[in-house]
Order: C-alpha cells, then structure tokens, then sequence
C-alpha cells in the first residue's frame, strides 16, 4: 500500500471536532528538507558567533 498522500489527525482532549489534513508526500520531503536546512543554517550562524566572541576575549585577554 504504497499511497502519495499522508494523513494527519489531531484529536482534541477536549472532546471537539478532531481535524484532518491530507500532506503529500512531496510536499512531506520539501518541508523536512526546508527545516533541516533551516536548522543548519542556525547552527552554523550560532556557532560562528560564539567561536567568534570566544576567539576575541581570548585575544583581549592576551593584550592584556
């Protein structure tokens, strides 16, 4: 049973309405390519900021 669209549930403690959505399977792949990349990208940046300080107050600390 190899299906293209992928169905989500989300049922409500509350007794409500339970929701569904339908997601194909593309755009599945598509936004976990997006949010894997946007992850990254957020690492990298986090990264160079903190390597970034720690490399100046270890330089200031030399000066000194």
């Amino acid at each position: 049973m190899n299906s293209d669209k992928f169905s989500i549930i989300i049922i409500p403690s509350s007794g409500g309405k339970p929701l569904q959505f339908l997601i194909s399977r593309v755009l599945l792949y598509i936004a976990t390519v997006v949010l894997l990349s946007f992850i990254g990208v957020n690492a990298f940046f986090t990264y160079g900021f903190f390597s970034k300080s720690y490399h100046t107050s270890a330089i200031a600390n030399l000066t000194e």
